[in-house]
């Protein structure tokens, strides 16, 4: 394994130059031979060696190049699909978040390119990092027309289609499957509250459902297939929009009984194994009618909160504070940070901030601003350096409606099983 180890770092030929799998064979052999990994990994000389290294090799290239292994040969394409093969190639995918390396978090959004046509694609977020006057991106082949995104985890999304259906969809592999059809239904999902995560326990993913208009909450299991009414909300104020995932448990921001939001607005967080509401800790430093916007997100698994002061206050020299939650659940691990109105583009009227999306590695708070058009709202990325107190342009490609955005790991996850294609 330490030989294994040793030569993970080093990419395999293309799959159109890999005709079987005594090929890559030949090429790890080679690998080997090259140096002393041998001398020091004699076991490694033996036949019995062969498969795992391959399984280890595999496991840990990104998932366009797994896809094109699939046509080598059909062994490689049974391993492939198999759920122990994607449950360790999504292993791989989350530690290299936890450890900075080979990060594939990808930011999904909608370019605008005509002001009429909004194209779904993504990009790497580790690229926007190294900014330099291009972001390259690709366009997806989503199902449907994008409505509503309700969540994303382990490299699936769930999102609403205009057509009125939820989908369970992998941008990666391009596989979705359309979910049974729902009872909760409010007119407007402005006013509805919605999530999607996975139950460890269970290992299972679920979709949580409920509106304003009505008690009933529906929760969809993935194994299962189907829908289930899960109880109500009548001991907490209104919460609506997408759930933050943390922690196994979906996560929004109460507002009180005026839909507002004060310091007596409170977590609420659902939990997915128990499948039952709790109060997390109260937002005691969310003061009355001192933000515009409020908004919550995670890094690194820790949740934090995005406060963004009032835009027509040009004395606040204070543009967003974010908390962010050290300890999770504990309300002393609060620590705040604030983005200054004068480190950051002064954007013409009618540009608004609408926060931030994601924390990077590097300490640089990544977040996006509207602009008011015609034909409706443009917006582009930014990024803010905490430590610094400066800003840059992230990208230049113009997005339309910043809110449908979402942040995903590249996996081979099947949106139809919630593991790998078959398990043979």
């Amino acid at each position: 394994m330490a030989g294994c180890m040793a030569i993970c770092g080093r990419m395999p030929p293309p799959p159109s130059q890999i005709y079987s799998a005594d090929r890559l064979r030949n090429w790890l052999r080679q690998l080997f031979f090259s140096g002393d990994v041998l001398n020091k990994q004699p076991c490694l000389c033996s036949e019995s060696w062969n498969d795992d290294i391959i399984v280890e090799i595999l496991s840990r290239l990104p998932v366009k190049y797994l896809l094109r292994c699939r046509s080598v040969c059909k062994s490689w394409r049974a391993l492939i699909s198999r759920s122990y093969f994607v449950k360790k190639h999504l292993n791989h995918a989350i530690n290299g978040i936890d450890n900075s390396s080979n990060c594939t978090i990808r930011l999904l959004f909608l370019h605008n390119k005509n002001f009429l046509e909004h194209h779904p694609e993504s990009m790497l977020v580790d690229s926007l990092k190294d900014f330099v006057g291009h972001t390259a991106s690709k366009e997806l082949d989503i199902p449907g027309i994008l409505e509503v995104i309700v969540g994303s985890c382990n490299g699936l999304i769930c999102l609403k289609a205009r057509c009125g259906g939820v989908f369970l969809w992998n941008p990666c592999t391009g596989d979705a499957s359309k979910l049974p059809e729902q009872t909760v239904s409010d007119a407007n999902w402005d006013d509805m509250f919605y999530g999607f995560g996975y139950d460890s326990t269970t290992e299972d993913f679920k979709v949580i459902l409920g509106g304003t208009t009505t008690t009933k909450i529906e929760v969809f299991t993935l194994k299962k297939g189907s829908w289930r009414n899960v109880g109500n909300l009548r001991d907490y104020g209104k919460i609506s929009g997408q759930g933050c995932l943390s922690n196994g448990a979906l996560h929004w921001i109460e507002k009180g009984r005026d839909y507002q939001y004060s310091s007596t607005s409170r977590i609420i967080l659902f939990n997915l194994a128990e499948e039952k509401f709790l109060e997390m800790v109260r937002l005691s430093f969310l003061s009355n009618n001192k933000y515009s916007q409020i908004g919550m997100s995670t890094i690194r698994n820790s949740l934090f909160v995005y406060c963004a002061h009032a835009h027509e206050v040009i004395s606040d020299p204070i543009l967003f504070t974010i908390w962010t939650m050290e300890e999770y659940g504990v309300m002393e691990s609060w620590t705040k940070v604030q983005i200054h109105r004068d480190c950051v583009p002064r954007p013409p009227a009618l540009h608004i901030y609408i926060g931030p999306i994601v924390i990077l590695q590097n300490g640089e708070v990544l977040m996006t601003w509207n602009e008011l058009h015609h034909s409706g709202n443009l917006s582009s990325f930014i990024l803010y350096n905490l430590h610094k107190k400066k800003s840059r342009i992230a990208s230049r490609i113009r997005v339309c409606d910043s809110y449908h955005q979402a942040m995903y790991i590249e996996t081979l996850v099947s949106p139809i099983t919630g593991s790998g294609a078959v398990d043979i």
